[in-house]
Parts: structure tokens; C-alpha cells; sequence
């Protein structure tokens, strides 16, 4: 009996010296793993099932099951939503060796798709050729919107009210920046609305020479003269700085004093400038003002140009005509001297407004005026300064406004200065509040 309990102690230990020189634990244990697609369309790298080795020592095996369409298409209208693990939920790429204590199915979830629509408001904007009313964003299987959703602006897909310039966009309420991911604030079916403010560059006008010349060794100090369109007694005490060149100026090299805002280069500075064309902006409290041009020429050059002083006469003149892939200018200029009062890039609305006010000029009299447009809701002081002209003519227009056609007529004799607003402005449906609207196309 002795001999036995020893053979067998020796047989034990031979079979533990062996497992520990095959390097085999003693504690391993497998596991089989049944995979269910749960409704989803098995792929080309399916398996049914698999063998998992775990010990206590270390995992043979460090177990993630997989999500994507080459193992498991969800079914249409599904979008993968994690594992079931011996009645535990656990999301794709998850270790899940925890979870295997026996042989373990693992079960497929899927979700219904979410997609949710964002619509565009222009918010008296005009659509350009990009614009589109409407997107469809779906909600992916990470909890996020797919595609990385960053609403757009330029002036392809939207173009600001005339004198406004682009402030960003308002989403569900909150106010966004340009370029921002707002995959986080659609949380609903969504209307991102453009938002617009007054074009800082538009709130002040240069009122001078657009040739000033400045001649070394003439000591003569050169003047440029800015003021406000509206509450111009603003314009001295909202200056800020003056940048010439793209660099803020000190104080020392210029003068400013009251009257809108005169600004005054001193000679001193303007002899330690290189010879060529130089930039000079003023930049209010509340925005940028024109930038002007002026030169610096050597001793000798031509003489800088000074006008008498005498009442301008400014009348409307086209200096660049519009082009396919330009804007043109028109400026608001003095027949007598030349000195511009304003300037107007010639977009499709001011050559709208260019168009009616010269058939205004040579209708006949008595002469009814139409015109038709599909992408404009407003009149501008363009052609209304040129009809106020001719109390004898009325203008009949045709327009589109969400997507029914209206027709309103400004009848001969009309008080225009009464039809616009302070910009200058009269939109169509405000006409039609005045005189009528009628729709042509149920006539």
C-alpha cells in the first residue's frame, strides 16, 4: 500500500513536471462562442462560431467580437447597434473575455435608422446657384450625425441683403460661427437659419479725391475726409485707429479733427514712405471704413491735384461693367470734378435696378414700364430716384415669392421718397401693401 501512494505521488509529479516543461496551464479552459445575426445578412467573412482558450494566467485569446458589413449586413432600414453577451449589452470593439464564463452566444442588436432633415433659410438673403433647401443627415452607429455636418456660406450658396454681410447661423436657437461642426445641436428635424448684419464697410463712405498725391519735399500734408451714412455726428467720436499699409499708425503721424472725420497725414511721415501706391483705412468702433489709395512720388513728379471748392453735382456713371466671373462698379460721382461720394459693386440686383431705371429714362410719356423678376423682392434707389423723375411713367412688376407669382403696379405720380426705407429700399410686398397685388398667371 506504501508502494502504491508512492507510485501514484511520483506519477503526479511526473505529469506536473511535464505539463510545466510543455508549458501548458493546468487552468485553461475553452470555451465555445455562437455568433447570431439576429435578422442581419450573414457576409463573405461570417463564422458561426468560435473556440476561445482563456486561463488564469493569460488570455490565449484576447476576445472582441466585430462589427462591419463583411461579416453582417443590418437589415434595410437597421444600423448596428452593439452585442448581446450572456444577456449583457456591450458596444462594437469591446473586450469582452469578462464576459465569457461558458459557452456564450453572442447576439447581433440593431437599431432603426435616424435621419433627421435640415432645412435652409436664407432670412432675406438671395439663393445663389449652390443652394440647396434641404439636406437628410442620418444619425450613425456611434451616436453622431453622418457626415461630419458643417453648414456653408459663400456667395455660391447664399448672397447677403444688399449693405449686409454674413454673421453666422442660428441653429435650433443657438448662434453658430461659419465652418462650425453642429452635428451636436441636431437633435431634431432642424431649420438653419443664415444671419446677417450691416456691412461694417458699407456704414462709412470716403468723401474726396480718389488721386491723391503726395510729392517728396513738397512738405504738404494730404487730407482725406470719411463720414457715416447714417448719424454722422457719430462718425469723429467712434474712430478707433487708422491703418496704413496693413499696419496700425501711431498717433504722432496724423491728425484727425471733427467735420464726419478728417484725417490728416503729416508731411514728416509721409517723407519717410517709399515711393508707390500706399492703402489707408480708418477702422471705427463699429467696423471697418473704406479703404482709400494714395501715391508718393519723388521731387518732381506731377503736381497733386486740387479742386475748387464748389457744389457737387453727383449723378450715377458705370466705371466697370459686370463680367461672367466679375463684378462690375458704379460710383455715385461729381460731374464737375470727379470726387465720389459712393461706390456700388454691379451685382445682378443692381444691374436689375440699373435696367429699370433706364427704361424709365426713355419711356414715352404716359408709358406703363414693366418688368419681370424671379429672384429679386425689392426696388432700390436706382431706379426709384430715376421714377421719381418721371411723375408721368408707372412701373408694373412681376415677382416670385415662395413660389407664387405676384404682380404689383406703382402708379404714375406716386410719392417715392414716401415708398423707401432709410437704406433706400422698396420691397415688393410693401408696394403691395400701398397699391395692390394681384396674381398674373390666375388673371
Amino acid at each position: 500500500m506504501k508502494s502504491r501512494l508512492i507510485s501514484l505521488m511520483a506519477t503526479a509529479a511526473m505529469v506536473l513536471v511535464l505539463f510545466a516543461g510543455l508549458k501548458l496551464d493546468v487552468y485553461a479552459m475553452t470555451y465555445t462562442v455562437t455568433y447570431d445575426p439576429n435578422g442581419g445578412t450573414k457576409g463573405p467573412d461570417w463564422v458561426d462560431s468560435v473556440q476561445v482558450t482563456l486561463s488564469d494566467t493569460a488570455q490565449e485569446a484576447w476576445f472582441t467580437p466585430n462589427y462591419y458589413e463583411d461579416v453582417v449586413a443590418p437589415p434595410a432600414g437597421m444600423v448596428f447597434d452593439g452585442f448581446d453577451v450572456n444577456g449583457t449589452r456591450v458596444w462594437s470593439v469591446t473586450a469582452v473575455q469578462s464576459l465569457l464564463t461558458e459557452n456564450t452566444l453572442i447576439k447581433y442588436l440593431w437599431k432603426s435608422e435616424l435621419y433627421y432633415t435640415v432645412n435652409y433659410d436664407v432670412n432675406g438673403g438671395t439663393k445663389g446657384p449652390d443652394w440647396v433647401d434641404s439636406v437628410q443627415v442620418k444619425l450613425n452607429d456611434s451616436g453622431s450625425v453622418d457626415p461630419w455636418f458643417t453648414p456653408n456660406y459663400s456667395d455660391q450658396v447664399a448672397i447677403p441683403p444688399e449693405g449686409m454681410e454674413f454673421d453666422g447661423f442660428d441653429v435650433n436657437g443657438t448662434k453658430v460661427a461659419a465652418v462650425t461642426a453642429v452635428q451636436s445641436l441636431l437633435t431634431e428635424n432642424t431649420i438653419i437659419k443664415y444671419l446677417w448684419k450691416e456691412s461694417s464697410s458699407k456704414k462709412y463712405i470716403y468723401e474726396g479725391d480718389f488721386d491723391v498725391i503726395y510729392k517728396k519735399k513738397s512738405q504738404r500734408p494730404i487730407i482725406f475726409r470719411f463720414h457715416r451714412r447714417a448719424d454722422d455726428e457719430q462718425t469723429f467720436k467712434l474712430f478707433k485707429e487708422l491703418i496704413v499699409d496693413g499696419s496700425i499708425l501711431d498717433r504722432s503721424k496724423f491728425m484727425i479733427s471733427s467735420g464726419s472725420l478728417i484725417v490728416e497725414l503729416n508731411a514728416d511721415y509721409l517723407e519717410t514712405l517709399p515711393e508707390g501706391e500706399h492703402t489707408l483705412q480708418p477702422v471705427f468702433e463699429d467696423g471697418e471704413g473704406p479703404a482709400v489709395t494714395f501715391l508718393v512720388e519723388k521731387e518732381g513728379g506731377s503736381e497733386p491735384v486740387y479742386v475748387d471748392h464748389h457744389e457737387h453735382n453727383y449723378v450715377w456713371q458705370v466705371v466697370r461693367e459686370a463680367t461672367p466671373t466679375a463684378d462690375g462698379e458704379m460710383v455715385y460721382a461729381c460731374s464737375v470734378c470727379g470726387a465720389v461720394a459712393q461706390r456700388l459693386p454691379i451685382t445682378g440686383y443692381v444691374a436689375f435696378n440699373r435696367d429699370l431705371a433706364e427704361k424709365i429714362r426713355t419711356a414715352l410719356p404716359g408709358a406703363e414700364v414693366r418688368v419681370k423678376t424671379n429672384m429679386w423682392i425689392s426696388l432700390y434707389s436706382l431706379s426709384l430716384d430715376e421714377l421719381a423723375k418721371r411723375p408721368d411713367v408707372s412701373v408694373t412688376v412681376d415677382f416670385m415669392y415662395n413660389g407664387m407669382n405676384y404682380r404689383v403696379t406703382i402708379p404714375a405720380g406716386a410719392d417715392i421718397a414716401a415708398l423707401k426705407d432709410e437704406k433706400g429700399y422698396a420691397g415688393f410686398l410693401f408696394l403691395g401693401m400701398k397699391f395692390g397685388l394681384t396674381q398674373p398667371d390666375k388673371n
